[in-house]
């Protein structure tokens, strides 16, 4: 992986320049990525607005891309899976497996009483 941090730019004849696909890999920028522009002196400096999260799934993998939002990836990695458990659950209308253990009990009886 070649250094991007010294990474001279040029700027086109109407203001636009190219970050460098490594950065805005790292980052998560795509098509359409709104960036924050702010002088610090004489410095720009860019931020991504758009919040991406950190690890999605590409092709069946799980990929981690920009900064970390979670301490370790294994809880990055249990955080999305419990999000793509609860989307199964409520898609097929039953309670997410984080509901409370009454709760279930007392939907399930009445279920049983209804001859569900």
């Amino acid at each position: 992986m070649k250094n991007v941090n010294n990474s001279v730019l040029t700027i086109d004849n109407v203001g636009r320049m190219v970050i460098p696909r490594e950065i805005r890999r790292r980052l998560g920028l795509h098509l359409g990525s709104r960036l924050e522009l702010n002088l610090s002196g004489n410095a720009i400096i860019l931020r991504p607005v758009d919040e991406k999260q950190a690890l999605t799934m590409e092709g069946g993998l799980y990929i981690h891309e920009g900064i970390p939002e979670y301490e370790t990836l294994s809880d990055g990695v249990d955080f999305s899976r419990e999000q793509r458990d609860r989307a199964i659950w409520e898609c097929n209308g039953l309670p997410s497996p984080k509901t409370s253990e009454s709760r279930l009990a007392t939907e399930t009886k009445a279920e049983f009483k209804q001859g569900k």
